[in-house]
């Protein structure tokens, strides 16, 4: 063999760097086939950081809680508290429909207020961000609800809402 064959194959056996299992076609068993091309890394990363989530009260956090991603779009000061107030009445009643624990409750109204203290409201509907808060505080509490229940909770409530604004009561 010349030496251009023997380091090309030195170099295909470099690149099996994993063995596939295949079905074979003709007798029905696993049969182990190389795989020629090299491995690659994983381009995925997952930056797990405590920055995010946890309030210091240094400067950077001082100026966040005062001045609130909504206000710089143009949201005024009592819009956006009257819709946090909101949404954290919301949530509290959607846990007491659902039958969850006070703690679920809670950690879903610290995930509704973190997550506005990092976005605006007026990008993201309140709507949306209070289901995904008591669904997501469900899970974390060890308190599963399926989202098929949390959403007919909140569709209930948007109509309760509505017939009380409308004066009319349930039974009419």
């Amino acid at each position: 063999m010349t030496k251009t064959v023997v380091r090309v194959e030195k170099e295909m056996q470099k690149k099996i760097t994993r063995f596939d299992l295949v079905l074979s076609a003709s007798d029905h068993i696993f049969q182990r086939m190389p795989v020629i091309f090299p491995a690659t890394k994983c381009a995925f990363r997952v930056n797990i950081n405590c920055d995010k989530w946890y309030q210091t009260m240094d400067e950077k956090a001082r100026l966040m809680l005062q001045d609130p991603p909504s206000l710089a779009d143009g949201m005024d000061r009592e819009t956006e508290k009257n819709l946090r107030f909101f949404g954290c009445s919301l949530i509290q009643e959607g846990a007491v429909l659902l039958k969850l624990p006070q703690v679920a409750a809670a950690t879903g109204q610290i995930l509704f207020q973190r997550f506005y203290y990092l976005k605006s409201f007026l990008k993201f509907r309140y709507e949306h961000t209070v289901m995904a808060c008591l669904l997501l505080a469900s899970k974390i509490e060890e308190e599963p609800r399926r989202t098929r229940d949390v959403y007919n909770t909140f569709y209930r409530l948007e109509q309760l809402h509505k017939l009380r604004e409308s004066g009319r009561t349930i039974n009419e």
